[in-house]
């Protein structure tokens, strides 16, 4: 898929049949002849989001090394109307001289070129938050849970409604905020776990397709797909639980 522009000396302009993929191409040379911008349309494909624009030029019939090339050209263009590259020839040539050839070429092949790579950095950053959440809910309900335990021991262990350990609360209070911390602290820790799988099980599958969507647009899609897996487990000998599995 290319589109060939020629033009000779004195301006004179002869544009080949454009392809289906690059149309109404135009050229133009500045008046001081230091410049020359070329226009064209990119037509879109479903199958391809990004086409890798590719520029070649030849000044009386030698090869031209062009570095001054800026504009909509390289492996990230994506289709649109009005496209523009623009030479800076005073970057590589002193004058024009002789015909100059100008092709315009777009080449899809190379898993790069159809796509831009995803950051996963925010999805690690959102793991390691969600993983410092649930962390700590779980061990705020450990330490209330362990509050719990102790008003239950004084509870148990102290029978009498009128022992002194009661001054400050009775033995029915004592029980009171046992439970009470207890509903509490088992709250956390079930909160705790919930958030470390749910949420860790949402960022780590959002890290690896992202991790398999730049595999592919790195041309390595034969690799094998990385994927996290819920599988059930038996735990202990009678308990039924669920295990993350990661194929790596």
């Amino acid at each position: 898929m290319k589109i060939t522009s020629i033009i000779a000396l004195f301006l004179l302009i002869s544009i080949s049949a454009a392809t289906a993929q690059i149309t109404n191409t135009k050229i133009k040379i500045s008046d001081e002849q230091d410049k020359v911008t070329i226009t064209y349309d990119l037509a879109r494909n479903p199958r391809i989001t990004f086409f890798n624009i590719k520029v070649n030029i030849t000044l009386g019939g030698e090869t031209v090394n062009a570095t001054g090339l800026s504009g909509d050209l390289g492996p990230q263009v994506a289709a649109g109307f009005g496209k523009k590259i623009v030479w800076d020839v005073s970057k590589d040539l002193s004058e024009l001289s002789g015909e100059l050839k100008v092709e315009v070429t777009t080449d899809t092949k190379g898993g790069s070129t159809n796509c831009r790579p995803i950051n996963a950095v925010p999805a690690y950053a959102g793991l390691g938050s969600v993983g410092i959440s649930g962390i700590g809910l779980i061990i705020s309900g450990l330490t209330v849970e362990g509050n719990s335990k102790e008003l239950y021991d004084v509870y148990k262990n102290n029978l009498s409604p009128t022992a002194s350990v009661y001054s400050e609360l009775s033995r029915d209070d004592h029980y009171a905020e046992a439970n009470k911390k207890h509903k509490l602290g088992s709250g956390l820790l079930y909160g705790g776990t919930a958030v470390l799988v749910v949420g860790g099980a949402a960022f780590i599958t959002r890290a690896i397709k992202i991790k398999n969507y730049n595999r592919k647009c790195a041309g390595l899609s034969s690799a094998p797909e990385r994927r996290l897996e819920f599988q059930p487990r038996v735990v202990g000998l009678c308990g039924i639980g669920v295990g993350i599995g990661y194929t790596f």
